[in-house]
């Protein structure tokens, strides 16, 4: 990447020619953009897209952390894997694809599971994390580590025809009294043992299209064109074609956020 953060080479201003005419979307944003370093928790239905789309956009470093391989049943959601990549990891075929498509992106991979002896190395120097896991004990986790690190925290999480998306950001003055993971989804054995993919199924579609809206979440917070959804949960029912937008707000006796956010 060039030294001046204001400027881009010619090649990078072809790459990018149909963003940079968006308005408000400079080379100076693009500038930025080739600057950021994200992390995507997860590379499955969610992080896919995510990747994919923020590769394309320019962001210039990412980090991906997953330690699953490639299953037949992923196939019908996930498509960055082909028939032969069955067995192969995730990251694997994942680093195949950005590197065929966008070999400037520069990925730093990490084959494992997140956990909170690991998470200060694993997303050390990240300013936003991008929740594409289906676990509630990781998602816990990274909104613990976001909180914590004052970075932000992109949540979506689909099963059936459903979906739902968020930015948790509570450290962010613009956004005041806005809550983070854990004001929403407390730990409760209610939520624990909701139904995940393998016992409820899953659209294509329905995750496809999450995740491409975490990335457009992301986009937004590193270019700051559009309103993030900050203090608002937006619930998809793609059976119905409808979308409902649910404000949201800090909880006082919050496990994670209440303990680590300054009065």
């Amino acid at each position: 990447m060039q030294d001046d953060i204001n400027s881009l080479t010619d090649a990078e201003i072809e790459l990018y020619a149909r963003q940079l005419v968006l308005p408000g979307w400079d080379e100076t944003v693009q500038a930025k953009l080739l600057a950021a370093h994200i992390a995507i928790i997860g590379i499955g239905g969610l992080g896919m897209p995510v990747l994919a789309y923020l590769a394309g956009a320019g962001v210039g470093h990412i980090t991906l952390i997953e330690a699953d391989r490639v299953d037949i049943t992923n196939l019908h959601r996930q498509h960055m894997p082909q028939q032969a990549d069955i067995g192969d990891t995730k990251l694997d075929v994942a680093r195949r694809f950005i590197e065929t498509r966008f070999p400037n992106c520069q990925l730093t991979c990490h084959a494992e599971m997140l956990t909170k002896d690991n998470a200060a190395h694993l997303l050390n120097g990240v300013t936003i994390c991008v929740d594409c896991t289906d676990s509630l004990v990781a998602r816990q986790m990274i909104a613990r580590y976001s909180v914590e690190h004052a970075i932000s925290h992109i949540f979506a999480g689909a099963v059936r025809h459903e979906g739902q998306i968020s930015v948790f950001a509570p450290h962010n003055e613009a956004y005041p009294d806005s809550p983070c993971f854990g004001c929403l989804f407390p730990e409760t054995a209610s939520y624990a043992q909701a139904p995940n993919c393998a016992q409820a199924g899953i659209s294509g579609p329905v995750v496809g299209m999450l995740g491409t809206m975490q990335a457009n979440e992301t986009l937004k917070l590193l270019t700051g064109i559009g309103t993030p959804l900050i203090g608002k949960l937006l619930l998809v029912d793609a059976a119905q074609a409808r979308f409902d937008t649910i404000n949201t707000k800090r909880q006082p006796d919050c496990k994670i956020c209440s303990t680590n956010l300054a009065d």
